[in-house]
Parts: C-alpha cells; structure tokens; sequence
C-alpha cells in the first residue's frame, strides 16, 4: 500500500492463446451413428414445431409464400445454407437442421448446405434428408442438387440450358463458386433497403457489383476482391460518414 492509501497490484503475465483445436472428423458412419443421429434431429425438429414460436414462424412463412403468387413477387427456388455446424455432434446443428428441414418441407425445393467442418457421417445424414452437402469446387466443378434450379437469383450457368428438355443431372454442365459471385448485388441490395442512405452507398459498389454481374464466370471477381473493394471503401467513407458522399454526387 502506497502512502495515498492504495493498494499497489503488479501486472500479470498475459495467459497465452490457446489454439482452437480442428474438429474431429468422424470417420465411423456404421449404420448406428447414422440412426442414431438422423433420431436426434427427428426429435430436434418435433421439439420446433411443437414450440410457442413456430407458429409465429409459420405465419411468417405464410405471408413469404403468399407474396410469391404475386407477378412481381420473389419466387424461392432453392436454399443455401453456409455454416451449419457438424449435425453429428453439434446439438445447435441438429436443431438448425431441423428447421431448416420444415423450410424445405413448406416451399417445396431443393436444399444445399455447406461448412468445412463436415465429416463423412454428417454429409452422409444430410443426403439421407434429401439435404444436399455442397463439394469444395474442384477443377472439375460442381451442381448444386439434384433438381433445375429457376428464378433471377441464380447465375445463367446454373440454368438448365436445354430448353424444352427434361432436367437431367448427367447433362448438366458443372459450374465454379463463381455463381455465388453473382448473388452478391442481389443480398447486398436486400440488406441495404430502400433509404437514401443505400442509394448513395449503391453508387459506389455499382461498378463492383456490375463485375459480379457479368454473364461470364471467369470476368467475375473472386470472393476476395469483392471484401477487398467492400474494406476499402469502408475506410474510405466510414470516418467522414455516409453522408458526406451526398457533397460528391
């Protein structure tokens, strides 16, 4: 203790940073784990759509449903799910699949889930619920699903490109992760509303998201261009505040 009366602490030592350790991968998919885990997300998915909230959810899938009728609606032709967690050890995972696996049910379409972390078991749980694990592209390429896909929201690659013909999976040209290239005006515009605030932000990512925008694969960006040219501007822009860009236009 100091003459003023306080107690004088030393500095401790930073604890070192652990490294987070991968996850396992679970190379046992003898046909018990795989019952076993397809049960978990069985009941996961009961215990949903037997809560309180779900049928809020329900009503708001109602409404989603009913705006796609519309001429001008927006029609969902497939789900993409990023990051869905190991479902074979993972209970948060088991659940998101489960509600992801009423969505499905209620539109009616395809579904393709994705995240690095997945084990053979868990892509094999996932098909057996007709839910499609996505490949990390290869320099073959890929298909997303089993089914056409339809709607403004896909790239022209993913289209089936024989009109007038039955969709089948062996004809259909395989295609590179440039086609989530193409989607990133479309979910970028989405968050961005309507405000004058995202008119003014619209004009300086309207040359980047043309890129994103051309009909061949190959003149897009890659995904770390897009993020380059997103921090670039964040810095540019971010301190003066948004506004400031009305002096500029």
């Amino acid at each position: 203790m100091d003459a003023d009366g306080f107690t004088v602490v030393s500095k401790k030592k930073a604890a070192k940073r652990r490294s987070a350790k991968p996850p396992a991968d679970y190379v046992n998919t003898c046909e018990e784990n795989v019952e076993d885990c397809l049960r978990k997300i069985i009941q996961a998915r009961e215990d949903l759509e037997a809560s309180e909230g779900f049928t809020t959810f329900r009503e708001n899938l109602n409404e989603v449903k009913s705006s796609q009728q519309k001429e001008d609606g927006c029609r969902i032709s497939s789900i993409v799910c990023y990051g869905l967690g190991q479902v074979s050890s993972s209970r948060i995972a088991r659940y998101q699949t489960g509600l992801l696996l009423s969505i499905q049910e209620f539109f009616d379409v395809a579904v393709e889930v994705f995240d690095p972390a997945f084990s053979s078991l868990d892509e094999r749980v996932l098909i057996l619920n007709d839910v499609d694990a996505l490949p990390q592209v290869g320099r073959e390429g890929i298909i997303c699903g089993h089914r056409e896909i339809r709607g403004e929201f896909v790239a022209p690659e993913q289209k089936w490109p024989h009109d007038g013909e039955e969709f089948t999976e062996e004809r259909m040209p395989r295609y590179s992760e440039k086609v989530d290239i193409w989607k990133i005006p479309s979910v970028c515009n989405h968050f961005l509303g309507k405000s004058e605030e995202a008119r003014i932000f619209r004009y300086h990512v309207f040359s980047m998201h043309r890129q994103c925008r051309e009909k061949t694969p190959q003149a897009r960006p890659s995904a770390g261009e897009v993020l380059q040219f997103y921090e670039d501007l964040l810095q540019r822009h971010f301190n003066e505040g948004i506004y400031s860009a009305k002096e500029e236009l």
